[in-house]
């Protein structure tokens, strides 16, 4: 029997070497942002124990399963420990999501080309950005939608699969695990075919991951005293209540997260849509797609808007695919003509997101646009320019991401790095718009006299800048 023919051949398949090709592209970046903790600093545990252990040191315990970190470490194991190596271990999860999208695709759309739907999600900033990073978040994302193909398809394998790899992940993995099977109830329900009977079988997918990740809470309990975070953890301002300002702050961020980055464009293309076919949310399947929407922001929604920092953009990631297969569907409805303009108008304006920057003092969520491939370059000259002034790392003081060891960016095997900003202690400090903690009265306080500029340089959006204190001037530099 022939595997494959010509006429099998499909646009999209162009996705698999594509990504092998970006990856080829970005073998070199350092692990950026939440990757720093999730990836690097996890994997290097486990890979310096010999996975002797299960548990990770308390300063770098967040509570999660350790999958991804355990998985980084195995590929480390077989291929060697490099950037280029944790970067293609991310490629069987991003061509699991090709899969998934083909998949679902010709379920949903047996008689159209399938492209379509690979370019509507991957030219979103944050799914473009995330898919370059080696990130824990595309994790999820796979998890999911083999979660939602397998449950269209029939196929209780692919559910169990995905609701494996999203419980194994992360806590907001076990979330998203939730409210898909919400999702799954609230559908049934409304096709009125929900029993007893339905919902052992639904059931039925999701006990394995679900097993397997409530024992190892129970197990992460028994041996630490607590799970999710403790009042010593790193994390704990995070997980902060908020009272009613905070609540009311949150919901404003809620609202900017939802058209930043060029996401206003999938509200313009819901509004038009919407006023064009009315009847839209009446016809079966994107009546299901407003259902995920909204069972996916009961499970996710509640944390993110009654704790103080849980509202980064790729926490919202799986709203926004329910959004994008919404706004798909809607398009889907229109005519011809109609779709080739659309189209072009929703491209455009998620493009247009990468660059979005900022002011210095506004947070940008710099993990969620295409423009963080500016920082990799800028970074090494960074180094070099503090190595030149024979300027000791310890001795600079900066924020998050640009904090800690080095090693634990690029894997050198270095584990000198800069130290956490203090203004009594620090002879240099280290500013750069990738930080979001350094204030307003910080960036005044460096323009006094008491700091001066010895060394700049910018790569695209993203600028570095460093100071000495004026005191330190004509000292031995690192002392």
């Amino acid at each position: 029997m022939r595997l494959w023919h010509p006429s099998r051949w499909r646009i999209s398949d162009l996705a698999y070497p594509l990504l092998l090709i970006i990856t080829w592209l970005v073998s070199d970046h350092v692990f950026f942002w939440d990757t720093i903790q999730l990836g690097a600093k996890h994997a290097t545990w486990f890979y310096d124990q010999q996975f002797s252990t299960l548990l990770l040191p308390e300063s770098m315990d967040s509570g999660h399963p350790p999958l991804f970190g355990w998985y980084l470490a195995l590929c480390w194991t077989l291929f060697g420990q490099s950037l280029a190596v944790s970067h293609f271990a991310m490629i069987p999860f991003l061509w699991g999501i090709v899969a998934a999208l083909q998949g679902l695709h010709r379920h949903w759309y047996p008689d159209r080309p399938d492209w379509p739907i690979l370019l509507w999600i991957f030219v979103d900033p944050l799914f473009a950005a995330q898919s370059t990073l080696i990130s824990p978040d595309i994790l999820i994302w796979c998890g999911m939608l083999w979660t939602i193909w397998g449950w269209y398809r029939g196929n209780g394998q692919f559910q169990a699969v995905g609701v494996m790899l999203m419980g194994l992940t992360s806590m907001r993995g076990m979330m998203v695990a939730l409210g898909l099977f919400l999702f799954q109830c609230a559908v049934s329900m409304a096709r009125r075919r929900f029993g007893f009977r339905r919902f052992f079988y639904m059931l039925l997918p999701y006990l394995p991951g679900g097993l397997l990740a409530a024992a190892y809470l129970y197990w992460h309990y028994v041996q630490t005293g607590w799970f999710g975070y403790h009042p010593d953890s790193p994390w704990a301002p995070s997980f902060a209540r908020v009272d009613g300002s905070g609540f009311a702050r949150n919901l404003l961020v809620l609202g900017w997260r939802m058209v930043d980055h060029g996401r206003i464009i999938w509200w313009i293309f819901a509004g038009i849509c919407f006023f064009r076919i009315a009847n839209a949310l009446r016809r079966d399947l994107a009546m299901e797609f407003l259902i995920l929407i909204i069972a996916l922001s009961l499970t996710l929604l509640p944390s993110m808007l009654l704790h103080q920092h849980l509202l980064a953009h790729r926490y919202l990631l799986p709203i926004f695919l329910g959004m994008h297969l919404l706004a798909y569907r809607w398009w889907q409805l229109e005519s011809p003509r109609w779709r080739r303009g659309l189209l072009i108008l929703v491209v455009a304006g998620f493009l247009s997101g990468n660059f979005w920057i900022y002011p210095s003092h506004l947070s940008q969520g710099w993990d969620s646009t295409l423009a963080h491939v500016s920082w990799y370059a800028l970074r090494q000259k960074t180094i070099e320019a503090v190595h030149t002034r024979n300027i000791s790392p310890e001795t600079v003081g900066t924020h998050f991401p640009t904090v800690g060891a080095f090693h634990y960016r690029d894997l050198s095997g270095n584990y000198q790095g800069f130290a956490p900003l203090d203004w009594a202690s620090n002879q240099y400090i280290l500013i750069s718009n990738l930080h979001n903690e350094f204030t307003e009265s910080d960036l005044e306080r460096l323009q006094s006299n008491d700091w001066n500029p010895i060394w700049s340089d910018r790569n695209g959006p993203i600028r570095v800048d460093l100071f000495e204190r004026a005191s330190a001037a004509g000292k031995p530099a690192g002392r």
